[in-house]
């Protein structure tokens, strides 16, 4: 298995732990050459219920799993978020 598989791989098991509120789940990516990427999928349902915008939901929560990823792991990792209008 090469670098990235194993970065994403482990990445991916990290963040299938996470449960934050209104985020139906976690892309795992490769971005660039040697990096990872997390999307956060945002339920906008939950943003419209808690009368918030999903942007400034998203970017609270990228912070976080951002910080928590890179304390954990000891390397850099890009995070985004994206909003979907229904989890399932």
């Amino acid at each position: 298995m090469d670098e990235m598989s194993e970065k994403l791989k482990v990445v991916k098991k990290l963040v299938d732990k996470f449960q934050l509120p209104g985020v139906c789940g976690f892309l795992v990516l490769p971005f660039r050459d040697h990096d990872v990427q997390v999307i956060l999928v945002i339920d906008l349902n939950w943003t419209k219920k808690i009368q918030a915008r999903h942007d400034h939901i998203g970017k609270g929560m990228r912070n976080i799993v951002k910080k928590k990823l890179e304390s954990y792991l000891g390397f850099e990792v890009s995070v985004g978020s994206m909003g979907v209008n229904e989890c399932n």
